[in-house]
This record gives C-alpha cells, structure tokens and sequence, in this order.
C-alpha cells in the first residue's frame, strides 16, 4: 500500500475467479465484505483499483472495514506511515502526530481521499476516513485542510 499498484490490484481481483469474468470476482467481494457484518449497498465496485469512474464506497464502509482489519497486522503495517512514506510522507510532519499515523490516499480529478489508523497522543488507536468529493480547484489546499481537520479531531 505504500505504492499505488493499481495493476496489481485489478490482477489480485482477477485470480480470484480466473475462469469467469471480472463481474463474478466483484461480487465474491462484496459477499467477502456482507459475511462480515459490512453494509455492502454503499459499495459500487466496476474495477479492482478504484479508478473506474462509477466506483462508489463511503466513509462509512471504510471504517467499517478498517474497525475488521485494525488486528490483521500485516495490512495494518502495509500502510504508509504519515510523515515518512509514500503519499503521506509530507502529511502530519512536524506535528504531534508525525510518524503516529498509517493512511492510504485516494486520489481523482475531483476527489481526495484518506483512510487509515491514527495512534492518538492518548494512545488509542482512531480509524479514519475522509473524502472530498466533487471539489474544484487544487489538491494541495485541500490536503492541507483535510490535516487540519485531523490535527483537530485527534488528541
């Protein structure tokens, strides 16, 4: 996760129905996802990297979905560390919360997005997810804001 390897994703989809189509794969997904408790209506998946335009999920599945996975270290760990790696290597530097966070971005033309665990100065451990849809105008503002409103929220 700390590189975006948005070929390797669809291909991961793709194995795990090689003999069907993409179709059968999204749906062994999305019942991956219900078995576990997740309401899988807000999830609209048409590729296996998120780029598709008509891909839809709220914050609301993806926490859900990070509350499933926060114990499973290994992806935990597979998140970029804000303030060191990847496209969060500029995010929280030099505040308290610097290295004390693992997300994952998402970005679009029109769409910014964050998700991921936040180790509070508390010490608890916060999951979270953001996404600006439909903005106009520059993603570096808007990232910006996106850290303030964290910085805020997050002891």
């Amino acid at each position: 996760n700390v590189e975006s390897l948005n070929n390797q994703a669809e291909t991961i989809l793709r194995l795990l129905h090689p003999e069907c189509c993409l179709d059968t794969a999204l749906i062994t997904v999305s019942d991956y996802w219900k078995s576990q408790g997740l309401d899988t209506e807000c999830l609209v998946m048409y590729d296996g990297c998120g780029l598709a335009p008509s891909d839809r999920l709220t914050s609301h599945f993806v926490i859900g979905l990070l509350s499933q996975m926060q114990h499973d270290e290994d992806f935990v760990n597979s998140l970029p560390v804000a303030g060191k790696e990847g496209t969060v290597r500029r995010f929280f530097r030099e505040t308290r919360l610097d290295g004390r966070a693992r997300l994952k971005t998402g970005t679009t033309k029109s769409v910014v997005a964050y998700a991921g665990y936040i180790r509070g100065t508390d010490s608890k451990l916060y999951a979270v997810s953001i996404f600006v849809n439909s903005f106009a105008g520059k993603t570096q503002p808007m990232r910006k804001g996106i850290e303030k409103v964290l910085l805020s929220l997050i002891p």
